[in-house]
């Protein structure tokens, strides 16, 4: 299993995508709703309070049965003032922006005796949002994925032209996309929209998409439409000639910002795909 990428900050009582014990620790944030964020948080988790987007806090419950009681949701751009102790003594602000990551994510910034934090988690830049950072920062916890040059990821929005496009020029035959159960959401929308056609997904992903208020684009019933939503890992060769016996002609088409290896055995830039 891989590293979490929570940490707890030093010096204060609070941690990030981190759900172990830990003896000073007494408020808990979650940036975003993936799993590789929420290892260990479980429907009996009682360490504190939790704070995250009101977006995730509907996903997590509903995916991982949480008390929603023991969820404080944040707005974003909205400074809240949060007690540090249990004295109600010391006091920090803490203020949630956009991370432009997935549905739900945020930055954090944490104002208080420590000083001005900002944790990032996963993130995908944009010059939109310097003018919501602060203008000074004493520590930061900062997401470097995809920080080398060699990763020149295009725009969303090229990305998602292009994929229409491509789409809109195919013979007609039965299409899969993989993709992660969180986080492209907005892509399959517009191909929805574009198409005027529901796209096929799992009861599952359908009960979450519900949950979020986007069941208009999505359907249980392969029998309505050409499109169909599968999970990223499971689209392979093998799936997609499975498939050919049930559909005919099929097109399997990954949906995501992973790097993956060429003829060569080098990593490619998704946007050399």
């Amino acid at each position: 299993m891989a590293a979490s990428p929570g940490f707890a900050i030093p010096c204060t009582p609070i941690q990030v995508d981190l759900w172990s014990h830990r003896p000073t620790s007494r408020i808990f944030f979650l940036t975003h709703a993936h799993t590789d964020h929420t290892q260990g948080l479980t429907s009996t988790f009682a360490l504190g309070p939790i704070y995250c987007t009101a977006v995730t806090k509907r996903i997590i419950v509903h995916r991982l049965g949480l008390d929603p009681d023991r969820i404080h949701a944040l707005e974003l751009d909205e400074p809240v003032t949060i007690p540090l102790d249990d004295e109600d003594k010391e006091h920090m602000t803490v203020t949630a922006i956009d991370a432009n990551h997935c549905l739900g994510a945020c930055m954090y910034i944490f104002q208080g005796y420590f000083g001005t934090i900002l944790a990032t988690g996963d993130f995908r830049y944009t010059k939109a949002m310097l003018p919501l950072l602060p203008s000074h920062v004493d520590l930061l916890y900062l997401d470097n994925t995809y920080c080398h040059p060699k990763h020149g990821l295009p725009s969303r929005s090229v990305v998602q032209e292009s994929m229409l496009a491509c789409i809109q020029q195919l013979p007609p035959c039965h299409v899969f996309l993989g993709v992660d159960l969180i986080g492209k959401e907005a892509l399959l929308i517009a191909l929805a929209t574009q198409q005027d056609a529901a796209l096929h997904v799992s009861g599952s992903r359908f009960a979450l998409y519900k949950t979020l208020g986007l069941e208009r684009y999505f359907t249980t019933d392969d029998t309505e439409t050409y499109y169909h939503v599968v999970d990223r890992r499971s689209l392979t060769a093998a799936f997609l000639t499975q498939s050919q016996c049930k559909y005919g002609k099929v097109l399997g088409v990954v949906v995501s910002g992973h790097g993956m290896k060429g003829a060569d055995g080098n990593w490619r830039n998704p946007a050399e795909w």
